[in-house]
């Protein structure tokens, strides 16, 4: 009986083991398939929307003040809004944001204008090779919100920097981030795209 017992448990254990070896295999190819993802935790997703704030007072035109600039990524578009401290009035307004690569040889800008008569056309200037852009404007007393397409941005690999400015009949009156100045000194501009934006 106790041969037989101690057989049976014996039997029992094994039984156990097999099934705990099989579920932990089960469980392992498990682990694996769940451990494949863990790059894409570790890497956090690059932020669909940036954020330039301007400080207030730094710009050369007191009726109008840059205040914000917003870029919202939405697949193959990116999404500009301005937003400044007082309506635009009548004059030639120019909003751009420009991108310069890591290296400082390439550049793209997407500009807006209004013009004398109140046309408001807009334009990617990529390397001084200006191309129009098709997609609406609107100007409101807050500022200015348009839509660009985002290729020629992402073709300038890593590490660009980035700024926007605003002009008032073609004279620059504020930039964001910093004052005027900045355009003499693109590249202490402390704006950076993050990788995969």
């Amino acid at each position: 009986m106790r041969g037989r017992r101690g057989a049976g448990s014996v039997a029992s254990v094994a039984a156990v083991a097999l099934a705990l070896g099989l579920t932990a295999g089960c469980s392992g190819g498990g682990d694996e398939d769940a451990a494949a993802p863990t790059p894409s935790v570790t890497r956090s997703p690059a932020p669909t929307t940036l954020t330039c704030d301007d400080t207030q007072g730094d710009n050369v035109d007191p009726t109008l003040d840059l205040v914000a600039v917003r870029l919202a990524r939405a697949g193959e578009n990116v999404r500009v809004v301005f937003d400044t401290t007082e309506p635009p009035g009548d004059d030639p307004l120019r909003w751009v944001v420009g991108f310069v690569s890591a290296n400082g040889r390439k550049s793209v800008e997407l500009i807006t204008d209004r013009r004398k008569n109140g046309d408001l056309v807009h334009a990617i200037v990529v390397d001084g090779d200006r191309r129009p852009v098709m997609d609406p404007v609107r100007v409101t007393a807050e500022g200015m919100t348009t839509v660009f397409p985002v290729d020629p941005i992402d073709d300038l690999g890593a590490g660009v920097r980035w700024y926007a400015s605003i002009a008032v009949d073609g004279e620059d009156v504020d930039f964001c981030p910093g004052g005027p100045e900045v355009r003499e000194v693109l590249d202490t501009v402390p704006l950076t795209l993050p990788d995969r934006w």
